[in-house]
């Protein structure tokens, strides 16, 4: 068997590993099930990737982002190593060859998002499949008390039912104890290794400023700076109107956030990562997994949510080992307003009861029922015909999510389906246009079985063999149905909501009232957190985050702008 050092080697080009890197990946090789908890920048990837190169079979990734996805897929397949992954932009023909490649063609990593584990043809490829390792990335999500918990981070245990017999590695680079511990108990995970590394990062300067005149202070900052840096934002517009200013004032300067589309963002990135362009503006998922080192500096904009955002944004500087400065700039509005929309913004337990009842109305659905069913529901609608607040009404459906009550979901990866009803002999007496008659032939020699079940079909597949546009194949098949000659259950991407139990009879909703009460006290706290943080003038900034995670740090870091302040 290959060494971890001589893969290192090979695949990477290193002859030595960093930190915990090489404890963490003996133990997965020994069989072990493994947290680990390492800062941004410590090199996370290379813990799973190079076990899943030693033994016999595949690692199947769980990771929250597409852009992260994307990048390390990209990495793998530059040093060659087989890698693969499923996103919702696929079609069904391309994910069906991709989870054939996986239990045919010797491929090392499979990178999904958590959703995907619950899609039924992903659940009936993945028990053909020899998985020896389950790495979840970003594993904070997965706990109920983390700053990102995401429900759908739950379905890892599908996948764990599902492979018996793989290891199972846990990485974060934001984790309290009761995170870890959580994490622990959510993965139910046994015979258990937990390494944990020293967040600090010695090369990072951490600044906080004040000032009325936001973008001209940052002018001036960002013109004594040298190297590439992100300047993050909580919103698109900001993040547009401050690189024009930038732009104007000589600087070269681009913006990136969800509402540009795929090839602008790609350039765009490319840009940057070549120092094309030395500034990127961007919302606050931007930097997740992209492999550039040498960030010189990270500015804030608008205050973070949490210190474990700020942490890992930061973070996204200096990966190269070299000095790296950061900012976080505010003024007496910014905390005002972040005080208002955060600080005991958490919605009251009355205010979760009355939107149930507004949910189960909405959805037509009576006391005593409703459990399992399946729901299009339009949260825009939801909200107009209650007149609530958008992010009040996303606030409490995350928190009926995370208490089990509701689940959403998106047939993204569902497939139309088809069942002819006519008797095959009796084709020919129908008067069909030859157009129709070229698809419904195309149909039959497609999909064997169509006379006698739902089968699951592909309009494309179908509009490119029978030689006409997908459109006016989609009309075809539904003026078929309407004729009664065929059962279409046409693909929809509205989103659903599944309600996971009935309707409460006695309109009180089993919910846990403590866990939700830790969770409004957690929320207050990360809230208090880094307002305290921003205000305070008198302790190392080094020490109040290293203190949130928990670490002791009982000296001065002589980096931050209240130690070399004191050291004046």
């Amino acid at each position: 068997m290959n060494s971890p050092q001589s893969i290192l080697k090979k695949y990477w080009g290193y002859t030595s590993f960093r930190n915990l890197q090489e404890p963490i990946i003996n133990s997965i090789l020994e069989g072990n099930d493994v947290i680990g908890l390492l800062p941004t920048s410590g090199g996370k990837s290379i813990c799973f990737q190079i076990p899943a190169i030693i033994n016999k079979g595949m690692c199947i990734v769980i990771s929250p982002l597409v852009s992260l996805m994307k990048d390390q897929v990209k990495q793998l397949k530059i040093i060659g190593v087989k890698a693969e992954m499923l996103h919702s932009a696929m079609s069904a023909s391309e994910i069906d060859t991709i989870l054939d490649n996986c239990i045919y063609g010797n491929y090392k990593m499979l990178y999904i998002s958590p959703e995907r584990i619950t899609s039924a043809i992903f659940k009936e490829r993945v028990k053909k499949m020899n998985i020896n390792l389950i790495a979840v990335d970003e594993a904070h999500c997965i706990s109920q008390w983390g700053f990102d918990f995401r429900p759908n981070y739950l379905n890892v245990n599908i996948l764990k039912d599902l492979c018996k017999e793989a290891s199972v590695v846990a990485l974060t680079a934001t984790a309290t104890n009761k995170i870890v511990d959580d994490i622990r108990k959510q993965l139910n995970l046994k015979n258990i290794k937990i390494f944990k590394d020293s967040f600090i990062r010695r090369n990072i300067s951490y600044s906080v400023i004040s000032s009325q005149n936001k973008r001209k202070r940052i002018l001036q900052i960002i013109k004594s700076l040298k190297g590439s840096g992100i300047i993050y934002y909580r919103s698109r517009k900001k993040c547009e109107e401050i690189s024009d200013f930038l732009r104007k004032n000589g600087l070269k300067s681009t913006f990136y956030h969800a509402g540009i589309n795929i090839s602008q963002k790609n350039e765009r990135q490319e840009k940057w990562m070549n120092d094309e362009v030395n500034i990127i503006n961007a919302t606050t998922a931007f930097g997740m997994g992209i492999n550039k080192a040498n960030v010189r500096w990270v500015f804030h904009y608008d205050i973070p949510e949490s210190l474990e955002n700020y942490f890992q944004e930061t973070g996204r500087s200096g990966r190269d080992g070299n000095n790296a400065n950061t900012f976080l700039i505010y003024n007496k509005e910014d905390l005002d307003r972040f005080k208002k929309t955060h600080l005991n913004s958490y919605p009251s337990n009355h205010e979760i009861k009355e939107i149930i009842k507004k949910l189960y109305s909405y959805l037509n659905v009576f006391p005593g029922e409703g459990k399992n069913t399946l729901h299009p529901f339009n949260l825009q609608l939801f909200n107009k015909k209650h007149n609530l607040g958008v992010n009040k009404a996303m606030q409490i459906l995350s928190i009926l999510n995370c208490e089990g009550l509701i689940s959403s979901h998106r047939n993204t990866y569902d497939l139309s389906k088809i069942k002819i009803k006519i008797d095959i002999n009796n084709l020919d007496n129908f008067k069909l246009k030859n157009y129709t008659h070229d698809i419904i032939n195309t149909i039959i020699r497609l999909y064997p079985g169509i006379f006698n079940n739902l089968v699951n079909i592909n309009e494309k597949l179908i509009a490119s063999k029978s030689g006409y546009a997908i459109k006016e194949t989609i009309k075809i098949l539904q003026n078929l149905h309407k004729s009664n000659l065929i059962d279409y259950k046409e693909k929809s991407d509205t989103p659903n909501l599944i309600l996971l139990k009935n309707h409460p009879i006695k309109n009180e909703a089993s919910i846990n009232w403590n866990s939700i009460d830790t969770r409004r006290k957690l929320k207050n706290k990360r809230t208090k957190s880094i307002l305290n943080y921003i205000q305070n003038n008198n302790l190392c900034r080094n020490k109040i985050l290293l203190s949130y995670f928990e670490e002791n740090f009982n000296k001065k870091c002589n980096n931050c702008d209240v130690c070399l302040k004191d050291n004046l």
